[in-house]
């Protein structure tokens, strides 16, 4: 991993230090994750500890309150003269990092990037976008192809970047030396770790409490437990693995708490939908009944969780309440593997991240008497994200970071086109499916929305487009000495972390 230093590190370190002697040190906050940001540039990896690190360099037209409602962020209010046209006015006194002001031409560079950049992975907000313009230094008009009702929560993770030094740097070293508005800019990353981040002394809003933000790799419960029990530093854990979170949960412990709430993250198995011997719908249909989701919620979330039966979690609009429960039937599974022309059953191999091994081998216990032998192909983080896209069968999380079923249905089950599909790795289509997408991306009623993705929920499922397996729950902990609320998003925001009066 390269070493990696903002732009201007040495001078805003020295702004925080202030003068007329020694320099008060500010109070850290450490954050422990299970690996490190794939990218520092936005807009290119929806992976959630890589968007979370960048929530804090970066910042948005809008973003998300912790109760997932949209609140004004780099634009101060917006208007929407008419269906199709929303108008975007920005905050005066607004500066990056590097101390060029914000303008509407960053904004307007930034969106069109989102849209139109061949590495996008949000290419999909901004499928019903016919323009993004600037009308004037600090005001942005985005006009749509029919009304666009989601435009707000599609905006929330379109981070902003200064024109002029990005074109001049490129994404390769924009990614060694990150620019943005946000509360935080990066002080140092080097090889191994810890990535640091320095309270901004020129943000535009409230200055956060902690003066910096350490992310620090925890390799299991053991060194969670270190942190959390040390005392010497206020530390939040915003991932748990559930392994290490059955260790560690001991309600009469006073010196971290540990929270639990149902999660956004489905678990699922996709494969590449054309390809044999997927494109046979008896052989989908072996592989949904081929899995024990109660055995994994049991062995590999340790409780903490609930089986899946469709593309996304309850907690998340679009859930279709009406869908059955998936039973565990290998002897079925394997009549109907037998009926698709494969009596002897099947070799598969399964790509998946090193992280879940277990995943992996559970699932081979469960799919042997239903005739497949699954071989497990283990790869780094960075390396699987990179296989997906040639990759057959695949094991992999998608969560619906807005709440609304519209982010996996636009991004990962609308056939590749047009903007639509960027994460579909397995290439599903289905055109009644995507005429409902589309349908209930522009319509203004909630009950109407409601119905149409709950009919794109039942073609998903009778096409078997993925193999969903189960929902975590979002278990996370913390030292008792911070006031901090777990967000249903997941992230982590240093200026939403404080301390306890």
């Amino acid at each position: 991993m390269k070493h990696r230093c903002a732009i201007a590190a040495m001078a805003l370190a020295a702004a925080l230090a202030g003068c007329g002697g020694p320099a008060k040190q500010p109070p850290v906050l450490v954050v422990a994750g299970q690996g490190w940001p794939i990218t520092l540039v936005p807009h290119g990896m929806p992976e959630l500890f890589t968007m979370m690190v960048q929530s804090n360099i970066y910042e948005g037209l809008v973003e998300f309150d912790p109760r997932m409602r949209v609140s004004p962020l780099l634009a101060e209010t917006w208007e929407t003269p008419d269906p199709r046209t929303w108008v975007f006015r920005l905050r005066r006194g607004v500066t990056f990092h590097n101390g060029a002001p914000l303008t509407a031409s960053d904004v307007v560079f930034s969106l069109k990037r989102a849209r139109e950049d061949s590495g996008s992975s949000l290419r999909a907000n901004f499928v019903q976008i016919e323009s993004i313009e600037a009308v004037d230094g600090l005001t942005v008009r985005i006009t749509s192809r029919r009304p666009f009702p989601l435009l707000l929560y599609k905006l929330v993770s379109v981070f902003v970047v200064p024109m002029d030094a990005f074109t001049a740097m490129g994404p390769g070293k924009f990614d060694q030396s990150p620019v943005g508005t946000g509360p935080y800019y990066l002080k140092s990353y080097p090889a191994g770790g810890p990535l640091v981040l320095e309270a901004f002394s020129g943000y535009w809003g409230k200055r956060p409490g902690f003066g910096q933000v350490r992310l620090v790799e925890a390799a299991g419960a053991d060194d969670i437990r270190r942190l959390l029990e040390s005392g010497d530093q206020p530390t939040v854990v915003p991932l748990l693995d559930p392994a290490a979170a059955r260790r560690l949960d001991d309600p009469g412990s006073s010196r971290y708490r540990i929270h639990r709430r149902s999660g956004l993250v489905l678990r699922y198995l996709g494969f590449r939908w054309a390809a044999r011997p997927f494109d046979n719908p008896l052989v989908r249909q072996a592989m949904q009944l081929a899995v024990d989701r109660r055995d994994l919620v049991e062995t590999v979330c340790h409780g903490y969780g609930i089986p899946a039966n469709q593309s996304v979690p309850s907690t998340v609009f679009g859930h279709n309440d009406r869908l059955p429960p998936l039973p565990y039937d290998p002897k079925r599974a394997s009549e109907l593997l037998a009926e698709a022309g494969h009596p002897r059953g099947l070799e598969l191999t399964l790509v998946l991240p090193e992280q879940r091994e277990a995943v992996g081998r559970r699932l081979q216990e469960h799919m042997r008497p239903a005739g497949i032998k699954l071989t497990l192909n283990l790869l780094s983080r960075e390396r699987f994200f990179r296989a997906l896209d040639t990759a057959a069968f695949f094991y992999i999380g998608y969560g619906s970071s807005s709440g609304d079923a519209s982010d996996l249905l636009d991004e990962a089950i609308h056939s590749r086109g047009g903007g639509y599909g960027i994460n579909n790795y397995g290439r599903y289509a289905n055109p009644e499916v995507d005429r409902l997408i589309e349908t209930s991306d522009t319509c203004f009623s909630q009950e109407r929305r409601l119905g149409l993705i709950q009919q794109a929920m039942e073609l998903v499922c009778r096409d078997v487009a993925m193999v969903p397996l189960y929902v975590e729950d979002q278990v996370s902990g913390a030292t008792a000495g911070i006031a901090w609320t777990p967000r249903l998003d997941m992230m982590v925001l240093g200026k939403e972390v404080g301390f306890r009066p």
